[in-house]
């Protein structure tokens, strides 16, 4: 006999959701860098049957820029831009989820606030908002995209160290700061170098390491 129980949608959304921003974690934000699926699942507490389910509504929506037969993936361009526009902005709404799916599921990684006036104190990753810290990064990359080929690569590759390095559940202030002073020593090769120094001002001063 067919059930007939109603669908929960949005519980569906959630654990979507959930499993995603899992996987972005795991690829530490990068679009091609390859996890292994149902291992990201199993250690975010998915059983396997829903996992497969999952990613073949991820494959079918082109979450995937690459996958094999031992369920080794890569984030495409389309799943990056929805997690850090869910990130960036929580409050509204992406292609595949909701904005109260977003807002549950923000907490892990760094804080909503609601308000007006409303304050939020974070104390996994960031020392400031996720979503804060996620955009002024994705605009130093972008600026950094600029350069030529050779110190194009080694501006990325510190920005994506930062990125790292914040990921970390304690991370080092003496790395950070490192990082950041590197930065500020590409953005002078820039013709918009007082941009990129700015983000790196910002970066810091979020973190209240400035």
């Amino acid at each position: 006999m067919m059930s007939t129980s109603p669908i929960d949608v949005q519980k569906v959304q959630e654990r979507r959701y959930q499993l995603l921003l899992e996987l972005w974690k795991a690829a530490a934000g990068k679009q091609l860098e390859r996890v292994d699926f149902l291992q990201v699942a199993a250690n975010a507490g998915f059983d396997c049957d829903e996992a497969k389910q999952i990613y073949l509504f991820f494959k079918d929506e082109g979450f995937f820029e690459f996958r094999n037969q031992k369920w080794g993936v890569s984030l495409s361009h389309k799943a990056v831009v929805e997690i850090e526009r869910s990130l960036t902005n929580p409050r509204v709404s992406t292609e595949h989820f909701s904005a109260t799916v977003i807002q549950n599921f923000n907490a892990p990684v760094g804080a909503v606030q609601t308000g007006p006036n409303s304050t939020a104190n974070v104390k996994q990753n960031f020392g400031a908002s996720m979503a804060e810290i996620a955009e002024l990064i994705s605009q130093l990359r972008s600026q950094f995209e600029t350069l030529p080929h050779g110190p194009r690569e080694e501006a990325i590759d510190v920005v994506d160290g930062l990125a790292d390095e914040l990921q970390q559940p304690a991370p080092s202030k003496g790395k950070v700061k490192a990082f950041l002073s590197q930065i500020r020593v590409f953005a002078q090769d820039l013709a918009s170098g007082a941009s990129a120094g700015l983000l790196a001002e910002a970066i810091a001063k979020s973190l209240g390491w400035h």
